[in-house]
């Protein structure tokens, strides 16, 4: 009988060379792993981002379209002593609620936003009959806007210019604000002024 090689009965891995070239995959893969992680967590933060942004632009169209058709607007910060019925009904402080009343393709009715925890939400009734309740709609999220930088501003001077600036980001970075021009005898128009004075919970 022929004896087999010393080497031939010797050949593979051996127990110390398997766990020595486990350990290289796992820590390889310890390494890969948190990488992975991090880029997918980047890429999952800069779609919420961009999907906010979007929201974004697409509230201030509206708003846009929505100011300038609108027959009056309701200051955001009326005289002392005056009810402001931009804020009625909404949670908010004086600016960060507005309130107009609208006639977009020849429809009247009264539109009232707010910024309420970071939402951009919007709510609207036919001024012939308001409900006695009525739930907000969240537009856009993720805003910053401070007591210091309120998003909504009447001019109380003709033509009556209202200034939006919804603030997206932490440090003030991205700030996206517009003018529109209400028409001039929107504010003050004392046969429709009562016209959005009734306003839901």
């Amino acid at each position: 009988m022929q004896r087999q090689p010393a080497r031939d009965r010797e050949s593979g891995l051996s127990l110390v060379e398997m766990v020595v070239a486990m350990a290289i995959v796992a820590v390889a893969l310890g390494l890969v792993v948190p990488i992975f992680e991090i880029t997918n967590s980047s890429a999952s933060s800069l779609q919420s981002r961009a999907n906010e942004d979007a929201q974004l632009r697409l509230a201030l169209v509206q708003l846009e379209s929505e100011i300038s058709s609108a027959q009056v607007l309701y200051a955001t910060s009326p005289p002392a002593g005056s009810p402001n019925y931009s804020t009625t009904n909404t949670g908010v402080g004086a600016g960060f609620a507005l309130l107009v009343l609208s006639d977009l393709h020849g429809n009247q009715s009264c539109i009232q936003w707010r910024l309420a925890s970071g939402n951009l939400q919007e709510r609207s009734w036919q001024p012939s009959t308001p409900p006695t309740s009525l739930a907000w709609e969240t537009v856009a999220s993720g805003l910053t806007n401070s007591a210091s930088l309120p998003p909504f501003q009447v001019s109380s001077s003709a033509p009556y210019p209202v200034t939006i600036q919804l603030i997206s980001d932490p440090g003030g970075a991205a700030q996206i604000s517009i003018d529109t021009q209400a028409i001039p005898t929107g504010v003050g128009s004392a046969s429709l002024a009562s016209s959005c004075e009734t306003i839901p919970s």
